[in-house]
Formats: structure tokens, C-alpha cells, sequence
């Protein structure tokens, strides 16, 4: 009973094809051919010859007199007169086509070339272009600034100069205890306090432990941080790029040295006074070789702030040589006029005294811990600053940086006796110790950093004992 409800209360919906269509009501409706009123069919045939119909035709007649009709052309459809307003299609110039299309792709080659050398120096000629020349051809590298960016520069490097002699480090050893990072800090101190021979044998060492490639990668960075501008910086971005397929000769070593024994020994220092740049794609298309080879260690990554610096520079540089074409003279001249480095300043390898305590800071060691741990020297800074325990971490992170690692006694370039003219205002070198430091925390961060240090050497002779004993068992 309850289903027989409920389906006779259901609607059932009638599908399109069971839907009626009623015509007839439409047909019942006519014109009047005497008047031209619609009206019911049936009634038609009473209104034609009615007053009615003949009231409206005289109405009619009497509307044409007082305004005739104008005859009008039939207006032109939308298409034809859209086809009408159409000019013809320009001309395609595909030349002008590409020059004026933004480019996302640069294919180009780096090509190195030994020239010889002149008065102990190595010389090497750098050209950067579209042709795929020499010996050695490297991989394809497809530089970008983020993964996201749609510009992209693919380089390779090539060259056709090998070496007769197998590659030497002289009397280097690779020394297990020294990881990268204390290398490459020890070698960033050493130049930055001007000391030449330790810092010639930290380059060596650093190229047996962490391979040339690693040591040219670093040297970018620390040549325009914490110097001046090298001649020869292409060919640190060029080793850079060649990477480990490339079989590196004696000449390619001595002039990385010598890279390293001229900005440890160039008493001055460059001024980055450039706020802003644009981005390393839009430089490299305007740029030349030195300029691009900034642009390639860039390219490169690393850590944010060297990344600024190389973009920043690079722009800068290349506003200095569109302002004066003697600049490439003049760092030449500011280089070259130094001391060829020899065989008497890396004898007997890396030592315990090479290494400089400076190096051995808290990025690579762990140092601070070991300050923080200790309660008596956290009461004496306590009591020597007049501050909480919680801020003396801040206080050491800061001093450690500008009382000991990133101090640089080098004059501004600004001062050089024949600098050529730049608008820019050298800071000034107003270092000041900070009694306290000096007093109470240098003192500590000699100590540890020394005892790493020989610890390191211990590891490295321990490590050196073992390898000897069993190449002799086998």
C-alpha cells in the first residue's frame, strides 16, 4: 500500500521526445493583405472592406506624405566591413625578427691558450665566443641563476695546450687531517694577512687534498673579497669549467701559484661601491672575458653574500673598462711588477707554523662550544662587559670576525700612487681592538686553535705511518 503511494505521488519526468510541440496556436494568427493588421484568422474575412481597415490605410497613406521614405543601400555586414579596415600584412624582416626577440639562450666556448712565457711568468691568451676549438673539449655546463629561470648559458671549455711533464706538487703530500673548509679558511687568512710563502704552501696543499679545480673555485672568491683584481683571473673560471675531465699541466699549476703569491703580496685592496646590479644573464651579453669570468663563478653558486659580491663587482668592472680602456694596462702593471715566486718558498711541504691560527675559527671548528661549556671564562666576560650570559654568544660570533678572522691591513686602491680616476669614496681602515677581547678571549682562541692544529698533524702523520706500513706488507 505504502509503495503504491508513493508511486502515485511521483512525477515522472517526460523525456524530450515525448514532449508535444504545439504549432497551432502560432497558425492561428494572420495579416491583413488590405492593412496589414495580424488579427484572429477567423475574424479576417470580416475585416477586409470593414471601416476598421479602411481606417488604417488612410492612416498609413497619411504617414508617407509627412515623411517619406528614404531608400537606404543594405548596410555591409560586420565580416565585410572587418575585411575592409584589414591592411595588408608588413613585410617580415627575420633579422629584425631576432634582434629584437629577448634571447634565453647563449651557446658559447672558453677557450684558453698558453702564449709562452716572458720573465718567469706564464702567459695565457682567453677568448670566450661560439667556436668549439682544440684538443680538449669539456662537457656541455648549463649555467642558470635559480632553477627557475628560463635564461640559461651553455659553455664549454676547450684548449690545445697539454704539458710534456706529468703534473708535479713539487714536495706535497696529501695530509688526511685537513678537511676543505679548514683549507680553504686557512688559505683565505693566510692572503688576507699578507703572508706569502704560507699562503703559496696552503695553495699547494690544497691542491693535492681537494684538487685544482676546488682551489681556482675558491681563489674567485677571495682575490676580489679580500684584493684586487688579477690579470689572469679567466684562467681560475676556466679550470673551473674544464673540471676534473681535463688532465691539468705544470704550467696551469705555477700560475695559479703565482696568482696566489701576487694578491698575498699586492699590499692594496679593492672598493666595491656598487649598491645594485642587474642580473648575471643580461651582464654577460655586454661583458668581456675577465668580466664574464666573474659571471661564471657566480654562476657557480655558493654562499649568498659571495654571490652578491661577484655580481656586484662584475658590473663594476665593466663601468670602469667602458670609462677608460687603460684599466686592463693598469692592472697589469699593479701584478706583473711583482716577485716571481720559486722553488726556496714551498721546500719541505706544508708545516705546523704555515698554518695560521686565524684559520681555525668557529665555522670550522667547534670552538665556540667549547668557550660557551667553560663557566669560569663566561663568568670573567661577564663581569669584564657588564652583560647576561645570554649575549656573550653574539658578542663572540662578532668579535671573532672583526678582531681576529676579517681583519685586512690593506690600503684601498684609491691610494695607489698612479691609480686612474674613479667616483667613488674609499672607507677608511679604522680598526680598533677591543681591550676585552684581546685581554681575555684572543688569548683562549690561540690556545685551541693551536692544539687543532697539531692535532690535525698528527692525524695526517698517523694516517701517512699506516699507509706506509702497508704498502711495505704488500
Amino acid at each position: 500500500m505504502i509503495r503504491r503511494f508513493i508511486n502515485l505521488n511521483m512525477k515522472r519526468k517526460r523525456s524530450p521526445t515525448q514532449t508535444k510541440l504545439n504549432f497551432q496556436v502560432a497558425n492561428k494568427y494572420k495579416t491583413c493583405p488590405e492593412c496589414d493588421k495580424e488579427m484572429y484568422y477567423k475574424l479576417l474575412d470580416f475585416h477586409i472592406g470593414s471601416s476598421d481597415c479602411i481606417k488604417n490605410i488612410n492612416s498609413i497613406a497619411n504617414t508617407q506624405k509627412k515623411a517619406p521614405i528614404i531608400t537606404q543601400s543594405p548596410l555591409p555586414s560586420t565580416r565585410t566591413m572587418q575585411r575592409s579596415f584589414i591592411s595588408p600584412p608588413p613585410t617580415i624582416n627575420a633579422y629584425d625578427v631576432l634582434m629584437n626577440t629577448p634571447q634565453t639562450k647563449i651557446i658559447q666556448n672558453f677557450h684558453l691558450t698558453f702564449l709562452g712565457e716572458s720573465g718567469g711568468r706564464k702567459q695565457w691568451d682567453f677568448a670566450i665566443d661560439n667556436k668549439e676549438i682544440g684538443d680538449f673539449i669539456s662537457r656541455k655546463h648549463f649555467l642558470k641563476e635559480s632553477s627557475k629561470d628560463p635564461c640559461q648559458i651553455i659553455l664549454t671549455a676547450s684548449t690545445s695546450h697539454s704539458s710534456r711533464n706529468p703534473l708535479s706538487f713539487y714536495d706535497f703530500i696529501r695530509l688526511q687531517g685537513f678537511s676543505p673548509g679548514i683549507l680553504k679558511s686557512c688559505l683565505q687568512k693566510s692572503i688576507r694577512q699578507g703572508i706569502r710563502n704560507k699562503a703559496i704552501r696552503l695553495a699547494l696543499q690544497m691542491a693535492v687534498n681537494c684538487g685544482l679545480k676546488e682551489l681556482c673555485r675558491r681563489l674567485c672568491v677571495i682575490v676580489l673579497e679580500d684584493c684586487f683584481l688579477h690579470p689572469d683571473y679567466p684562467l681560475l673560471a676556466w679550470c673551473m669549467v674544464a673540471g676534473d675531465e681535463y688532465q691539468y699541466s705544470q704550467e696551469i699549476l705555477d700560475s695559479v701559484i703565482q696568482i696566489v703569491a701576487d694578491v698575498s703580496t699586492l699590499n692594496y685592496r679593492d672598493v666595491l661601491y656598487i649598491e645594485s646590479s642587474s642580473s648575471l644573464f643580461k651582464q654577460w651579453s655586454t661583458s668581456n672575458e675577465i668580466v664574464k669570468a666573474m659571471l661564471i663563478r657566480a654562476y657557480y653558486k655558493g654562499m649568498k653574500g659571495d654571490i652578491e659580491m661577484l655580481s656586484k663587482y662584475s658590473a663594476q668592472w665593466m663601468e670602469r673598462f667602458r670609462a677608460d680602456s687603460e684599466w686592463m694596462d693598469f692592472i697589469r702593471k699593479v701584478h706583473y711588477k711583482l716577485p716571481v715566486w720559486t722553488l726556496e718558498e714551498i721546500r719541505g711541504g706544508l708545516r705546523v707554523e704555515d698554518v695560521p691560527l686565524q684559520g681555525i675559527d668557529f665555522n670550522c671548528s667547534n670552538m665556540l662550544d667549547i668557550l660557551l661549556q667553560d663557566d669560569i671564562f663566561m663568568f670573567q666576560l661577564e663581569e669584564a662587559l657588564n652583560r647576561p650570559r645570554k649575549t656573550i654568544k653574539e658578542y663572540l660570533c662578532e668579535t671573532i670576525w672583526t678582531q681576529r678572522g676579517g681583519v685586512n691591513y690593506r690600503k684601498y686602491i684609491t691610494d695607489y700612487p698612479s691609480t686612474l680616476t674613479v667616483n667613488l669614496q674609499a672607507p677608511e681602515n679604522n680598526f680598533e681592538p677591543d681591550p676585552v677581547f684581546v685581554k681575555l678571549v684572543l688569548p683562549r682562541l690561540n690556545e685551541l686553535s693551536y692544539k687543532e692544529i697539531v692535532r690535525k698533524f698528527k692525524i695526517s702523520q698517523k694516517a701517512m705511518k699506516n699507509k706506509i706500513q702497508g704498502n711495505k706488507e704488500n
